[in-house]
């Protein structure tokens, strides 16, 4: 048999938790959406001016690896309106020429799945996805759960396991710049724990006076 089930999501940052570029990023607006039923962030691509748009992995997440050959399925949920088919899928690399999937139709005002198969044409372990359509003024596309993985039967969506390196990252650089601010503000920190001390000592000095103001005043 042919069939073959991946289920390992192999594009990393596949729901943009950790930042995107945008294509054609003067035609419209990007905006994450709120989504109840969806495993994954959602977005809404809204044109302005009528061209191609979309979204695309930002460079600390282009590390997907694909081997020439092996046949792949990139699936997402999708919705729009006045827009009938997404045609500008694209797996891309560092080196360029570019492949250029097929297109799906079929995009109606309710949220459908969508596939598309195909074999890699060269391989990369610094691949990453274009997910773009041309669209028209006014346009918008919601797309979520975007997934690729090995074989041809598609799973239920689940980040990519280099996803979590990515977030270790994101924490560890968080954790650097706390330490760096506070190496930076160390003098500060200490002049105000000298000044909360200083008006802590004024204070009880003032409750201790007060009763003695108070016996003159009465």
């Amino acid at each position: 048999s042919n069939l073959k089930v991946g289920s390992t999501n192999l594009l990393p940052n596949s729901d943009y938790s950790f930042g995107y570029d945008v294509w054609g990023g003067t035609l419209g607006t990007i905006a994450e959406i709120n989504d109840a039923t969806s495993r994954s962030k959602t977005w809404k691509i809204t044109c302005t001016t009528g061209g191609t748009l979309g979204l695309q992995q930002n460079s600390i997440s282009r590390t997907m690896s694909i081997v020439k050959g092996v046949k792949y399925v990139l699936s997402f949920k999708a919705s729009g309106t006045n827009i009938a088919v997404v045609d500008y899928l694209h797996i891309m690399r560092p080196l360029g020429g570019n492949q250029r999937l097929g297109s799906v139709s079929g995009l109606t005002s309710t949220t459908s799945d969508f596939k598309i198969e195909f074999v890699a044409e060269w391989s990369s372990t610094t691949a990453w996805l274009l997910f773009g359509t041309q669209l028209s003024a006014g346009a918008t596309i919601t797309v979520s759960e975007i997934k690729i993985e090995e074989g041809s039967v598609v799973t239920s969506w689940a980040p990519s396991p280099k996803d979590v390196d990515y977030q270790l990252t994101q924490n560890a650089e968080s954790t650097r710049l706390v330490q760096a601010w506070v190496d930076t503000n160390k003098s500060n920190v200490s002049d105000i724990t000298s000044i909360k001390a200083s008006t802590t000592a004024v204070r009880n000095d003032f409750d201790n006076i007060l009763p003695l103001i108070r016996s003159v005043t009465s």
